[in-house]
């Protein structure tokens, strides 16, 4: 394996993570953030954080898909997708655990709350 594919996968990498920093909050504020206020609140920030994972997840897979054109393998898309996926999984454990994706899945339980994943601008 060339060294200079595991630089630019580890690269790629490292930017996924960063594109999650630079779109959503902190563990430590979802935390005290997301439970703050009535329970309609409580779903707003948690529809507010999902949609921080779209522009995230677009930049990130994006460039990852692009460094791997350039680079001709495949490696740095999958250190960037494996690196997107963790940060999913680890932005979903801040939330309380009956709010997280997978216990809303498997529980048949809205994503949500009763709204669609849309950011809104309410101060």
């Amino acid at each position: 394996m060339d060294s200079n594919i595991i630089a630019l996968s580890l690269l790629t990498a490292g930017e996924q993570a960063h594109s999650f920093s630079a779109y959503l909050p902190s563990h430590f504020t979802i935390r005290n953030w997301v439970l703050d206020g009535t329970k309609e609140k409580q779903d707003a920030n948690i529809s507010n954080l999902r949609s921080g994972y779209i522009p995230s997840l677009i930049f990130g897979l994006g460039l990852g898909g692009v460094v791997s054109y350039i680079a001709k393998s495949p490696l740095p898309f999958i250190f960037s997708a494996a690196t997107a996926a963790a940060m999913v999984m680890l932005y979903e454990q801040a939330l309380p655990a009956d709010k997280r994706l997978h216990y809303c899945l498997m529980n048949g339980k809205p994503l949500y709350g009763s709204q669609l994943p849309v950011a809104t601008n309410k101060y």
